[in-house]
């Protein structure tokens, strides 16, 4: 098959991926004859960025025993993939099989999983890297928290935040947008922005008031991500 042809219908597996629409997905994957790496990195990130995690490692099996040699987006969909799925020590294990040294990008696949499924000790070490890497990383310091505090460590909790403070690191500022009459508007938490004569903070507030009418209950650690 031409490699324009395999180009083209591996845009269709990401489509379909992204639409969520996984066994179409599959489907076209399974349809070709020739896949280059572009193809089956798809098809697995496709699996582990909808959070399923077996079919993705299905994949990369695959990959294994097709011989195909895997790059550093193969080995972040599989971390991410084993993080889906408690697999946090098979994880740790696929990373000191790196052919590559890993990045903190790698070290931070590793640490969101270790907070989904509450392993500590692997958390901090794997916090532990990003910040050897990068002292001022402010995400390794949000997620190391906040992995303390699922384990209701707070004295430890408390440490890393005390240490976010003495750096005077903050958590950049998360924006959302929505396009109104051919218009984008951007806004975040702290923003106060008014649409048609309406305060956004009004808002949000009412919206607020409606979730905890309807049983809403926040996650604890919610209070863990505030920005000081």
């Amino acid at each position: 098959m031409p490699e324009r042809n395999v180009i083209s219908w591996s845009a269709l597996i990401s489509g379909y991926a992204k639409c969520g629409k996984l066994l179409d997905a599959r489907k076209v994957f399974d349809f070709l004859n020739s896949k280059n790496l572009v193809t089956w990195n798809t098809m697995l990130a496709g699996y582990a960025q909808h959070g399923l995690g077996r079919d993705a490692l299905e994949i990369y099996s695959m990959m294994q025993r097709n011989k195909i040699k895997p790059n550093d987006v193969s080995f972040i969909a599989v971390l991410s993939a084993c993080g889906h799925i408690g697999q946090t020590s098979r994880a740790y294990e696929f990373i000191k099989s790196f052919p590559i040294k890993p990045d903190k990008v790698v070290w931070r696949c590793l640490l969101s999983g270790c907070k989904t499924h509450k392993d500590v000790v692997l958390g901090r070490y794997a916090a532990e890297k990003i910040l050897s890497i990068d002292p001022e990383d402010t995400s390794a310091h949000v997620m190391l928290s906040n992995v303390y505090a699922e384990a209701k460590m707070w004295d430890e909790t408390a440490q890393v935040r005390k240490i976010m403070k003495e750096k005077a690191l903050t958590k950049d500022t998360g924006y959302s947008w929505t396009e109104l009459k051919n218009k984008i508007h951007y806004f975040s938490a702290s923003h106060v922005a008014k649409f048609q004569g309406n305060d956004l903070r009004e808002i949000m507030n009412g919206l607020t008031a409606q979730l905890f009418d309807a049983g809403y209950k926040p996650d604890a650690i919610f209070s863990f991500h505030c920005e000081e």
